[in-house]
């Protein structure tokens, strides 16, 4: 299947595990005693709900024919896009 076809279908499910991601930080949260004991914790949802956005957002300009580098430049987050980019 090419990129251009399979690529929204990716990005869907990536947007709808960020969806569950944050739905269930927020659950946690609504437990004043959770929430105080683990915030730090907490936190980390909401970077794994910004990090599946922005690989969906980056495989929807793949698949649209962006090019790799200047896909790359346009993913908001410093370390994942560091990551991507591999060894320098």
């Amino acid at each position: 299947m090419p990129l251009q076809r399979f690529a929204p279908r990716i990005a869907a499910e990536l947007r709808h595990m960020a969806a569950a991601t944050e739905a269930l930080a927020a659950e946690l949260c609504a437990d004043e005693e959770v929430a105080l004991k683990c915030l730090e914790l907490l936190q980390q949802f909401d970077q794994l709900a910004q990090g599946q956005a922005e690989l969906a957002d980056l495989l929807l300009r793949l698949g649209s024919g962006t090019d790799d580098e200047s896909a790359l430049r346009a993913v908001r987050l410093a370390g994942l896009a560091e990551r991507l980019a591999g060894p320098r």
